[in-house]
């Protein structure tokens, strides 16, 4: 029988009759039970700016006069304790509201502040809590005086529905993280604690909930964001960076000490406590394995496609090295010396010319963003905007001289780095030997406030070489991301295979691949040896949790140094607005330039 839940969250998402429920920043854990969530609730709600509710939507409950009549009942038998009111109030028969209550002062809400909620509830008319837009309501309200009180910027809590569209029209400034977990580890989880669980209903529901969220976050790709259970446990810093990029907080060094942090769980009865003062364990990984069943086997063949897609090893083998762990490799002096000549001669420009270039735009009140703050943007209105892009090419020793250049001026920019660049490492097989010129370069180009963006060229390397894009831009952007290096969207490469057959490395994915030259299609390349095909269109960006693709934006003038003539244009198309949505206000202007055409000193 097919589910439900697809086409109810599809309904939802289109068909709120009610105003939106938060209008502050709010930040919502997604993913289903056992895969994570409270790991990365109570990590968000280490951040001093945050105070965050965990399993806060209540199931659905009595009126709130009689939800209220029943607080009191339990905190009169609790001797005013409101830590033991829940309970009380499960041993009188309210089972479902002594258990919404316990998880109130689990959140760190006080009796006073639940109180005050449901009399104004009461007072408005709106008693009724059955129901999700209610029960929602009544989450969100009852975590407001808490954030007022802590001071918090943001609040939240945990969401274990896959009704996205629908979270998103009710909480129009939330933002939403899903924690996805190998399904095998989460069947051992879920039967550890004493869940019904079984296979094939556990497949149905991490695939359901998996595939709702992937289409929510290409539609909000500024507002939602996947990270695995595993990444999220065994690299954790550059893990939970990924996380504050998404969010409107700067990141803080104390949530990666989250154990030792004030977050409210600690001062619960939650069943995690005792695994939380661990801090971050791999034990739990690949659990499945030390019990294998034909159950973990069913999963693995259920849902093979998606875990694949993943990173999940299917074949019930050992789980790939962290790419930290990667051999890397280091360029000759002799190697660099020899490109250094070869680009001297290609020299055009000067850095008086580039200050010339911006400097209407750095005096003239404009907004320096790099591409992902700009495609993270609701809204541009009136705003004017300066991005700044640098597809790096074969030259990174130029663009970190631009980046620091840059620096001192307070522009922020997007540097595009090229895998089939002589600099990024060598491809053996199907995976790239990087060099540690590579990583020292895109580490020195964060740490100047710049954003590192993948030049794509995999659409060519498939023809070229056999690869398989999927898998190579998993492994690269893993590659960057555990040095630290977050990766949120690309920019095609213009090799000349491209003007050769007539497609562009974009198509790869399908929000990109469009009617221009054919849409989605085969593109066949003989070279002599068997010819090699690659279909385009039918990988998604949010698959790999990338947020735009750079010839997606849209420039109301557009300066760019492309084959080494620099020159401007006007009204440069794009297929996405990102927050632009009246191209009749503001200005946005774009700057684009390669490195190898710049006699930086």
């Amino acid at each position: 029988m097919t589910s439900l839940a697809p086409r109810l969250s599809d309904l939802l998402s289109r068909v709120v009759p009610r105003p939106p429920i938060g209008t502050v920043p709010m930040v919502f854990p997604c993913g289903i039970s056992r895969s994570g969530t409270t790991l990365l609730a109570t990590v968000v709600d280490a951040h001093p700016e945050v105070c965050l509710g965990y399993e806060l939507v209540p199931p659905p409950l009595p009126p709130a006069d009689v939800l209220l009549a029943r607080l009191e009942e339990g905190m009169e038998a609790a001797g005013g304790d409101f830590s033991r009111c829940g309970a009380e109030l499960r041993k009188r028969g309210a089972a479902e509201e002594g258990r919404w209550l316990a998880r109130c002062h689990r959140a760190g809400v006080a009796a006073e502040e639940v109180r005050g909620v449901l009399a104004g509830l009461v007072d408005e008319g709106r008693p009724r809590l059955v129901g999700p837009y209610p029960r929602l309501r009544l989450a969100a309200r009852v975590m407001e005086p808490a954030r007022r009180r802590t001071g918090a910027v943001m609040t939240g809590f945990k969401l274990t529905g896959a009704h996205f569209g629908f979270y998103r029209r009710c909480f129009p400034e939330g933002y939403f993280v899903y924690i996805l977990r190998d399904p095998r580890d989460v069947l051992a989880s879920q039967r550890e604690r004493g869940f019904a669980a079984d296979p094939a209903s556990l497949a149905r529901t991490w695939r359901e909930h998996l595939d709702a969220f992937e289409r929510f976050a290409v539609r909000e790709p500024g507002r939602a964001l996947l990270v695995r259970y595993e990444d999220l446990a065994a690299e954790p810093e550059e893990t939970v960076r990924r996380v504050f990029d998404l969010l409107p907080l700067e990141f803080d060094p104390g949530v990666l000490s989250f154990e030792r942090s004030a977050a409210s769980v600690f001062a619960s009865r939650h069943p995690n406590v005792g695994s939380l003062r661990r801090g971050f364990f791999t034990d739990s990984i690949g659990r499945w394995r030390r019990e294998p069943s034909a159950d973990a086997a069913r999963l693995a063949r259920d849902l093979e496609v998606p875990m694949r897609r993943h990173g999940y090893d299917v074949e019930g083998g050992r789980e790939p090295a962290p790419s930290s762990s990667r051999p890397t490799y280091r360029l000759s002096r002799t190697e660099i010396a020899a490109h250094r000549l070869r680009f001297s001669r290609r020299r055009r420009y000067r850095p008086e010319q580039y200050e010339e270039l911006l400097a209407p735009y750095l005096d003239g009140g404009f907004e320096s963003l790099r591409l992902i703050d700009y495609a993270r943007e609701r809204e541009v209105g009136d705003r004017k905007v300066l991005l700044v892009r640098h597809d790096v090419d074969h030259d990174h020793l130029t663009a970190m001289k631009i980046a620091a250049w840059e620096r001192e001026r307070g522009v922020k920019a997007t540097y595009c780095l090229l895998h089939t660049a002589w600099y990024y490492g060598r491809l053996e097989g199907e995976r790239y030997v990087h060099s540690e010129d590579l990583i020292e370069c895109a580490r020195r180009l964060v740490e100047l406030g710049h954003e590192v963006n993948f030049h794509n060229n995999l659409a060519v390397l498939a023809l070229r070489e056999g690869i398989d894009p999927a898998a190579m831009l998993r492994q690269e952007l893993e590659f960057f991301r555990s040095h630290g290096v977050p990766i949120h969207g690309t920019s095609t490469h213009g090799d000349a295979l491209c003007r050769e057959l007539e497609f562009r490395n974009w198509e790869i994915f399908r929000e990109c691949c469009d009617e221009r030259f054919g849409g989605p299609r085969t593109v066949t390349y003989e070279d002599g040896r068997a010819p090699r095909s690659y279909r385009v269109g039918e990988l998604s960006m949010a698959d790999f949790g990338l947020q735009y693709e750079a010839y997606d934006v849209a420039r109301d003038v557009y300066h760019t140094d492309s084959g080494g003539n620099l020159r401007t244009r006007l009204k440069t198309k794009g297929r996405r607005p990102f927050g632009r949505h009246d191209a009749e206000r503001g200005q946005v202007v774009g700057v684009l330039t390669h490195p190898i055409w710049w006699n930086f000193p």
